[in-house]
């Protein structure tokens, strides 16, 4: 089960994004990597399950027609996001834990 944070990619995801790689001067191609990857990448939770359509599209948004190695590094960048979003899920779950009334009751 993923973490449920709709709207993450786009909202939050690439606004901060774009924030700090100006702030840190991140060279473009990289900016470019990670922006797509920050919208993407729920699209790579559900790969197997995308129609052909979307994988064409999804193709294209990456150009990875004449740009191949983007696609690759864009799943390298993909797995440490699934574990960003797990490590989310498991600080939510152990902030609801210590605020529980079960909790503070063993305390």
């Amino acid at each position: 089960m993923w973490p449920s944070h709709h709207g993450h990619e786009k909202k939050r995801g690439l606004n901060r994004l774009v924030h700090y790689a100006n702030a840190f001067r991140v060279p473009n191609y990289l900016q470019e990597l990670g922006e797509l990857t920050c919208e993407y990448h729920t699209h790579a939770h559900k790969a197997l399950e995308l129609r052909p359509e979307t994988v064409v599209k999804l193709f294209n948004t990456f150009d990875v027609w004449r740009k191949p190695q983007r696609f690759e590094e864009f799943f390298y960048w993909y797995v440490y996001l699934i574990l960003a979003d797990e490590l989310a899920l498991k600080i939510k779950n152990i902030r609801k834990l210590i605020t529980s009334k079960h909790f503070i009751k063993l305390l």
